[in-house]
């Protein structure tokens, strides 16, 4: 298998858990569908455009620039990052 193939399906994979995990409460309303009314079809259906649902949101926050945002945010609290780019800072300062 080729990289770019490997890639792809690594893309869609990441575009798939991150619309999941956005919506995650709402995959409990699929189950508890599914336990009150017994029907396989109708959960078979709401599982479907859920996961559909998820990868496309996933796409789009990938695509309008919330991801960065989401890196920009844990690198706020990141006492590495933070260092470095103090030192960074720093190290620039000297050279003027």
């Amino acid at each position: 298998m080729k990289f770019q193939v490997k890639y792809k399906i690594c893309l869609w994979k990441s575009y798939l858990e991150k619309g999941m995990s956005i919506l995650n409460y709402a995959k409990y309303l699929v189950m508890f569908f599914a336990l009150a009314s017994n029907s396989v079809i109708w959960t078979f259906v709401f599982a479907a455009v859920f996961g559909i649902s998820s990868f496309f949101l996933g796409w789009w926050w990938f695509r309008s620039e919330f991801m960065k945002a989401e890196f920009e945010v844990s690198n706020n609290y990141n006492l590495f990052v933070r260092q470095m780019r103090k030192s960074i800072r720093c190290s620039e300062n000297r050279k003027v």
